[in-house]
């Protein structure tokens, strides 16, 4: 507050309505806590703070717009329904507040192309039609998904980024920041109470959006989002056959892709950090696992269905969806690691040293080594990719999805060897027990089946495919590399002739086993390095 020549008290900024009419903004003997100054009391106007920049037309026009402004007393009074109340906004939250229609739809379509196989999370057909519709911009529901949508989509699409941010956002980071906040603006205004209702739309924004924040390197927000996801899953009673009773075959299928969504973000979290991020949703002793499993039908055969026996008469792209949730099954029992509290689950330690156990990380092994010998032909990795100018959406869907079962299951099994490998001593001299010489040798066989499996499946792959699963392709493949690199001189052993013998890793040339680990390696940083540079170009600012 400072004073004027003759007196007045005046405030540091003008409000709203004196700005607008070019007046001096003074409030009565300095009370600057007073509701309002006193050119708003004279006019009889709301004193706001709210302009960012100067308005234009007459005064006369605004000080007419100001008086329109919904009768609200002076004094709020503290109701109880009060917070129920939507929060009235100037404007209302639309599609044009995050980038214009014709980029809108250009991310729509890139996120059917190439994000839809890894996040099944929509009913494409339905969801075609409401866009086509411009529902968006009636329903706030379906506003709020298209917001989160394109967030991930952005996100895990670096070469794009540029179109995408359309010299209006300095990096992709913000342009998800800002879906977030016309999400949550969104929620404010239009469903004040969105945080004690829990849904299925607030289900599927909120792990979106956490995904999205990950992607863009904003790990607290996103778990933030990840824990609301599955506490919506949670009170929805998802983890149950009897939470799905009252849905339609469409939604049941949604609501199953959403819980295996945040079942793999679990198992990922509990990989990755000796004290998880994410919440236990449900015991798995209590989880109806068979009931859960996604049904391997389109979207269109299901929509169409009407009775609750459906049959696909082809392979659908979603088999690559429900193949991914085959091979992270066999990791269920890791969720036993971290139960709640544990004086209400006292064998809590019991549970995670049996998962822990030689025994059993042996059994998880072998069953992510047999998971996919049953999967279909479009599936196989070496099925021949087709020339990019041949591809149909469907094979473009397959070819992303080979790249993820496979390189995930590879993931999965150097994560079980690392652990088993740090259970067991390492073998230092010729004169250690034959019984772990041999242990090291099977070991040795299963890491070079492993390193063999790994270069075929990223020789197979195109850089696009791999682009297309956003950041956690690229941590799969560095922890592949780290845990392969690393773990070979600690525990080997010194190499006999036999051993020389068996060392034919099967896919390559004699260059290749001359290289031995520097051609490993240096297949990996190739890959490594054009992932990590397209990632990081859409991440920081420019």
């Amino acid at each position: 507050m400072t004073t004027s020549r003759r007196g007045q008290q005046i405030a540091r900024k003008a409000c709203d309505g004196c700005r607008d009419r070019k007046i001096k903004c003074t409030w009565a003997d300095g009370a600057e806590s007073e509701s309002r100054c006193d050119g708003c009391v004279t006019a009889e106007i709301y004193c706001t703070f709210q302009t960012l920049r100067k308005r234009r037309g007459r005064p006369q026009r605004d000080l007419e717009r100001f008086r329109q402004v919904q009768d609200v007393p002076n004094n709020l009074p503290s109701t109880p329904s009060l917070h129920d109340q939507p929060l009235p906004l100037h404007t209302q939250v639309a599609i044009e507040h995050f980038c214009p229609i014709h980029i809108f739809h250009a991310i729509i379509e890139d996120f059917l192309q190439n994000l839809y196989p890894i996040a099944p999370l929509i009913h494409v057909p339905a969801f075609s039609s409401q866009v086509q519709e411009c529902l968006y911009q009636t329903d706030s529901n379906f506003l709020r998904l298209c917001l989160s949508l394109c967030a991930m989509t952005i996100a895990s699409l670096p070469r794009k980024a540029s179109i995408y941010r359309f010299e209006h956002y300095a990096s992709t980071k913000d342009m998800v920041s800002r879906a977030f906040q016309l999400v949550t603006l969104s929620r404010l205004a239009t469903a004040p109470d969105w945080a004690d209702t829990p849904s299925v739309n607030n289900l599927l924004c909120s792990l979106f959006l956490g995904m999205a924040s990950h992607y863009t390197q904003c790990p607290r927000r996103g778990w933030t989002l990840i824990n609301e996801s599955i506490h919506c899953c949670r009170s929805l009673g998802l983890y149950h056959q009897a939470g799905y009773r009252d849905m339609s075959n469409v939604q049941i299928e949604i609501c199953k892709r959403a819980f295996w969504m945040l079942y793999i973000v679990q198992i990922h979290d509990r990989m990755s950090h000796p004290e998880p991020y994410t919440l236990l949703g449900e015991p798995p002793s209590s989880t109806d696992w068979d009931f859960l499993l996604p049904l391997s039908i389109s979207d269109h055969e299901l929509g169409s269905a009407s009775g609750s026996v459906i049959e696909a008469t082809s392979t659908p792209s979603i088999a690559g969806f429900v193949t991914l949730v085959k091979v992270f099954h066999c990791l269920r029992g890791l969720l036993s690691v971290h139960v709640a509290n544990p004086f209400l689950h006292p064998n809590s330690q019991t549970q995670q040293g049996h998962f822990l156990s030689p025994a059993s990380l042996l059994a998880t092994f072998n069953a992510l080594s047999s998971i996919l010998d049953d999967i279909p032909p479009e599936l196989d990795i070496l099925e021949p990719q087709r020339q990019p100018d041949q591809q149909t959406r469907e094979s473009n869907h397959f070819n992303i999805m080979k790249s993820n079962i496979y390189i995930t299951k590879l993931y999965l099994q150097c994560w079980i060897l690392d652990r088993y490998l740090s259970i067991l001593p390492p073998v230092i001299s010729p004169q250690s027990p034959t019984s772990s010489r041999s242990e090291a040798q099977r070991l040795r066989s299963y890491r070079q089946d492993i390193t063999r499996q790994a270069l075929q499946v990223l020789k197979f792959c195109s850089q696009n495919t791999l682009e297309s699963h956003g950041e956690s392709m690229v941590t799969k493949i560095r922890e592949i590399a780290t845990i392969l690199l690393e773990q070979e001189q600690e525990h080997s052993g010194p190499q006999t002739p036999i051993d020389g013998q068996n060392d034919d890793v099967g896919g390559k040339d004699e260059s290749e086993v001359a290289g031995g680990d520097d051609y490993v390696m240096a297949s990996f940083l190739h890959i490594l390095a054009a992932l990590d540079y397209a990632h990081r170009q859409a991440v920081d600012i420019v």
